[in-house]
């Protein structure tokens, strides 16, 4: 797990992840001793990066990106991309249909949030940093409420931290792991109580979006 998770997963914190990889004729993601006990100080030392250069390279690189979001005005977060995103899942809600569970409201839960974060960005775009102050933090306080919306502690999962109702491995975990125990048990209420908690999370932080 990496160290990130629990953030965006159980409080809904917006969060990126930056790696260097072994390079383009080898496309592996992971380091083969990762999450070992052998990967540690020595081996990364004496193995990987001798003179922490990637690591002095990654914390400029990072460090910079945080000086430049604690100087802006506005965050630079674009809801856009969070509605192509929630688009891209349509395929699996229809995949769900045919079992009959009602998908609809989900889907008009997801264009009313795309048609929010498009007026949203628009007004955005607008601001030029020299309004109140009050006014900025107040643009800032809902896009960080809209993040949060999408976090239920009524989402179904295997373990204790996922309550996010999308994972950005583009998918809905909780309407996932339901699915599967419905085909165990052959019940479907906890399937469709999560179809209804999705569709709650959407409606939320599309009205969080709301000038």
């Amino acid at each position: 797990m990496s160290d990130y998770i629990p953030f965006y997963n159980s409080i809904g914190v917006p969060s990126a992840d930056f790696s260097y990889f072994f390079g383009h004729n080898n496309k592996m993601e992971l380091y083969p001793v990762y999450h070992t006990q052998h990967d540690n100080f020595y081996w990364m030392k004496t193995f990987v990066d001798p003179k922490f250069e990637f690591h002095k390279t990654m914390a400029m690189f990072q460090g910079g990106m945080l000086l430049e979001l604690a100087d802006m005005d506005v965050l630079p977060f674009d809801f856009a991309r969070t509605a192509e995103s929630l688009e891209r899942l349509f395929p699996l809600l229809s995949a769900y249909k045919l079992t009959g569970m009602k998908v609809d409201p989900i889907v008009k839960a997801i264009v009313k949030f795309k048609n929010a974060s498009k007026l949203f960005v628009e007004a955005k775009a607008q601001l030029t940093g020299k309004e109140d102050p009050i006014y900025l933090r107040m643009v800032n306080d809902q896009m960080l409420q809209a993040e949060k919306a999408f976090v239920r502690a009524d989402t179904y999962s295997s373990d204790s931290i996922t309550k996010n109702v999308v994972s950005p491995r583009g998918y809905f975990p909780g309407i996932h792991e339901a699915n599967l125990l419905a085909k165990r048990t052959h019940n479907y209420e906890e399937l469709k109580k999560q179809l209804s908690v999705v569709t709650a999370a959407i409606n939320s932080a599309a009205d969080f979006l709301k000038p």
